[in-house]
């Protein structure tokens, strides 16, 4: 019996291409939309037994708020996160934890529909897991460089990626501008950037940050 899946995407591009290439694969899609809110009003309404869903929604609910929510609604639906961002943290440090039993996958790692799939049959032994209460943590994604840096060397990261001066930054986190600058270099040793003359190292941190989101740098 094929598994069915609610896709909760954004991109309409991305969503289309998704849900394509999984009904072809005998996925059986109740429905897929953009947007949490109607997303929820959908979960309810057909019930799937995986939900599928980007971290990063738009504008309100992030996806992990609207899993959270499918969780307390439907505890034995499953939870597979596509995502762009290798670091959930990336788009807010007061983010909700991803709730136990979530399957988190990067768009990245997705190399063939049969990883996809796997994925997905994953996320739908949750249903398993609850009947026989042996409830699993969820799934960890794939570690990363974001993962040595704490909540706030995160956010000044973020900061320096937007552009901001050391000044700014110290304005927006409430702290003194040396501490900034210190906070910086560190940044830059836990994620093993060595100094370099030649390069500007905020630009090469922003790079990198960039590259952890899954963000494109035309400047590479």
């Amino acid at each position: 019996m094929a598994i069915s899946v609610g896709v909760v995407e954004d991109e309409a591009f991305s969503r289309m291409a998704l849900t394509t290439a999984l009904r072809a694969h005998g996925v059986h899609v109740l429905f897929d939309t953009a947007g949490a809110v109607d997303a929820l009003e959908l979960f309810r309404l057909r019930r799937p037994q995986v939900a599928i869903l980007d971290v990063h929604l738009g504008r309100g609910p992030s996806g992990i708020d609207l899993a959270r929510q499918v969780r307390r609604d439907l505890p034995t639906t499953g939870l597979l996160f596509l995502t762009s961002f290798d670091e959930p943290r990336v788009l807010g440090t007061s983010l909700p934890e991803l709730p136990a039993g979530s399957v988190y996958l990067t768009k990245a790692e997705v190399s063939t529909i049969s990883l996809l799939i796997r994925s997905i049959e994953q996320a739908a032994s949750w249903v398993g897991a609850t009947s026989s209460g042996q409830l699993p943590e969820r799934t960890r994604r794939t570690a990363t460089q974001l993962d040595a840096l704490t909540d706030g060397q995160l956010e000044t990261l973020r900061l320096v990626a937007a552009g901001h001066s050391n000044a700014e930054i110290a304005r927006r986190r409430v702290v003194r501008e040396k501490s900034v600058e210190l906070m910086i270099r560190r940044i830059a040793q836990r994620l093993g950037l060595e100094p370099d003359a030649a390069r500007n190292q905020r630009v090469h941190l922003a790079r990198v940050y960039l590259r952890m989101v899954g963000a494109k740098d035309d400047h590479a």
